[in-house]
């Protein structure tokens, strides 16, 4: 059996310092989603592929490829990625000044 292949998530919106919890799922979720749109135009499937590889409806496909973002759980997408044979990995900091301010604290 093959190898997955892995694909590292760099984001400058993920890497900038974020006011909200909200806002990094938002972040997180958009990079996964541009992962899946840009490997289903590479790859030239059609929504109906999409639909059978994926295993969920044509219509869900249409709002992964078209609407918000936040229509899929992170899992979900993490999920579709792993359909693909692409491995998720994330790395996890902390800013430089969260850790000043904690330490003046």
């Amino acid at each position: 059996m093959s190898k997955p292949k892995q694909i590292l998530l760099y984001s400058n919106k993920t890497q900038t310092k974020v006011k909200r919890l909200k806002s990094q799922h938002v972040a997180l979720r958009e990079e996964l989603k541009n992962c899946i749109i840009s490997l289903a135009k590479d790859r030239e499937y059609t929504q109906k592929e999409l639909s059978d590889i994926l295993g969920i409806s044509q219509p869900r496909v249409s709002n992964l490829l078209n609407e918000d973002e936040q229509t899929f759980s992170i899992d979900a997408l993490v999920n579709f990625l792993g359909k693909f044979g692409i491995k998720v990995k994330f790395n996890c900091y902390l800013h430089k000044t969260t850790l000043r301010s904690k330490a003046r604290a």
